[in-house]
């Protein structure tokens, strides 16, 4: 249902504006009697179905190597706490990507590969970057990662040292064929 691809990415799911105008016509010709706001109730439970789905899914896929999440933090307002985080996913469970705590959320791969999320709610948007621990970085390369995020002195330099995207793992995951390649030029996969 979410599985959208255009020239900039590809939705793997999206709370945002689910319902897609075919969609819609359909039920609304196979039920003519049903009101605007039950075809939205009925397209937003088959979406969150689908969600629920997807992330069982992605739940018996690990990836064999730890998945960070950097995240950038943005409050509505001069007093949030804005800043960066990581979080880690020992595992590599690419399940463990997705979760509920939000009011809107979408989750993608952009046209470089990287697997990227945004989730708005009350207290602000965070955007999130998906990356797994490459396999062969050095101990203390990725040690320094994390301490420089933990101190709010964070150098972009070391992510492709220590780092790799995960967006075409997640992309095979679900079967999805990958249209593009970096540059944005059909692949043909």
């Amino acid at each position: 249902m979410n599985n959208t691809t255009n020239n900039k990415r590809t939705i793997i799911w999206t709370s945002i504006n689910p319902g897609a105008p075919c969609f819609k016509a359909m039920l609304k010709k196979e039920m003519p009697d049903i009101g605007e706001d039950d075809i939205n109730a009925i397209i937003y439970g088959f979406n969150y179905h689908y969600f629920n789905e997807l992330v069982s899914h992605l739940s018996k896929v690990s990836i064999g190597q730890p998945i960070i999440a950097l995240a950038l933090f943005e409050g509505y307002d001069d007093d949030e706490d804005d800043g960066f985080g990581i979080q880690t996913i020992d595992s590599g469970n690419l399940g463990e990507c997705f979760d509920t705590d939000y009011d809107i959320a979408e989750w993608y791969v952009d046209k470089s590969g990287d697997f990227l999320s945004y989730h708005i709610d009350r207290d602000g948007v965070t955007y999130c970057k998906y990356l797994a621990i490459k396999k062969d970085a050095p101990l203390s390369k990725v040690q320094r990662l994390f301490t420089e995020i933990d101190n709010d002195d964070f150098d972009f330099s070391i992510i492709g040292d220590v780092t790799e995207s995960i967006g075409e793992k997640v992309l095979d995951a679900l079967g999805i064929m990958h249209f593009c390649d970096k540059e944005g030029a059909f692949c043909g996969k």
